[in-house]
């Protein structure tokens, strides 16, 4: 396991070095960076200001000399200051970070208790009405626009019924919608993978073996095909935390979720460089950082699984 785990750290640095680079070139592709951080300020400074303000930023060096800059900057957090908000852009996603998390928390709970079981009922049923129905049910999951699933919700369960608010950020209520909006594509996945996965291990020798043995059916599926059945599922969740983390900026949009994502989102619009090089950053990282952690959990799940 060590060993797997110092060879795993050079993989992660290499991965946050092309996140860091990928993040510094945001500034280049969208124009004179000059232009960018002075604004309208830009407009009523003459050539010779606009140059001595990028000489004392630093904006006239060779671009690998201010990435070196960037880079040992952003190891200790410091991504500069905010145009908009006059902040620690650092700060601004931390601030906003503890709601992503949240809904993205709860999102994958919704999705691992329901799917999951969703799967392996379809597995067991296979080739019967309920197998048929859920398969239907996880195929219209993939295939809708998550925002609009989030539409469809708010309409139903905001508008005509009015039980849950339909925007922002609260109490419980307001996190219903937004959750389960983003739960309805992974749940949908986790439900396919699961049921093809627990097909293929109840069709293995030792399944056949335990049933020979007069072992009840449920002994056989919940005690010896589901450990082996939840190791793809649990690389599909991996992939999926790291995706919710990252890809709740569509949810937050349309449920004016104050997270990071809408963060960004209104960050870009604005051409606010720092607060945006800082989000991709940490929301990369978090996905690299997770898919790691997932990776070690397989050795726990299936001991014939070694890393050496």
């Amino acid at each position: 396991m060590t060993n797997y785990i110092l060879r795993r750290l050079p993989q992660l640095v290499l991965v946050l070095f092309g996140v860091t680079v990928v993040s510094f070139g945001l500034m280049f592709l969208s124009g004179d960076p000059a232009e960018l951080w002075l604004g309208p300020a830009a407009e009523v400074m003459t050539a010779d200001q606009i140059e001595e303000w990028r000489e004392n930023m630093g904006f006239n060096r060779p671009w690998y000399v201010q990435y070196v800059e960037y880079a040992g900057n952003a190891v200790r957090g410091d991504f500069g200051t905010s145009f908009r908000h006059g902040r620690s852009a650092m700060s601004l996603i931390v601030e906003r970070m503890p709601a992503t998390v949240q809904l993205a928390s709860l999102a994958l709970l919704i999705s691992v208790v329901v799917g999951i079981p969703l799967g392996i009922v379809a597995a067991v049923k296979r080739n019967t009405p309920i197998d048929g129905v859920t398969m239907l049910f996880a195929l219209m999951g993939q295939s809708m626009p998550s925002f609009w699933i989030g539409i469809m919700l708010m309409l139903f369960f905001g508008v005509q019924l009015r039980w849950l608010p339909i925007s922002g950020r609260g109490t419980i209520q307001h996190l219903i919608l937004p959750s389960t909006t983003l739960a309805f594509f992974y749940l949908a996945q986790n439900a396919r993978v699961m049921r093809s996965s627990m097909l293929e291990v109840l069709g293995l020798d030792y399944i056949r073996t335990a049933r020979a043995k007069g072992l009840a059916n449920r002994a056989v599926i919940y005690r010896h095909a589901l450990k082996n059945a939840l190791i793809p599922v649990i690389t599909l969740i991996g992939l999926q935390i790291g995706a919710m983390l990252g890809g709740t900026v569509i949810i937050e949009t349309v449920f004016a979720w104050p997270g990071v994502g809408r963060l960004v989102v209104t960050s870009i619009g604005a051409k606010d460089f720092p607060v945006v090089q800082a989000g991709v950053v940490v929301l990369a990282s978090s996905f690299v950082i997770v898919n790691t952690i997932v990776d070690l959990t397989y050795a726990l799940i299936d001991p014939r699984i070694r890393y050496s």
